[in-house]
């Protein structure tokens, strides 16, 4: 099936936007732009080779903790595998916050993963 460019073009300006309202929601809890926080991330794979190899670039970073669960039963062929772990601490500027993600964007294109998001704790 070829690659519909416009469609994924939408769906990474939805992605980014989503990113800005996660920002926001931080704000509201006092994280402004100076403040570093560390970041977990969450990837799916469809097999465990593609699933090493993003860890292995992953680590390269100097990502720690990174694991990689295999799911005993899921009904999508493409998220058998998660792979998740933590990055040092990120500035959490709108500028570094987005050139993060797009790197995990860029990450998970050139794996063949998917990206599905970040977390942290906050307070």
């Amino acid at each position: 099936m070829p690659i519909n460019h416009d469609e994924e073009s939408h769906h990474l300006e939805i992605f980014f936007e989503a990113c800005k309202k996660s920002l926001e929601t931080l704000r509201g809890l006092q994280i402004t732009e100076d403040d570093w926080l560390q970041l977990e991330f969450f990837f799916y794979s469809p097999n465990r080779d593609r699933a090493q190899l993003l860890k292995r670039k992953l680590e390269g970073l100097g990502y720690t903790d990174v694991e990689i669960v295999e799911k005993e039963e899921t009904t999508d062929s493409n998220a058998r595998y998660l792979i998740t772990g933590l990055t040092q601490p990120i500035q959490m500027s709108e500028e570094k916050f987005l050139e993060w993600n797009k790197i995990m964007v860029e990450y998970a294109e050139m794996t063949g993963c998917m990206y599905d998001g970040w977390g942290t704790l906050v307070g």
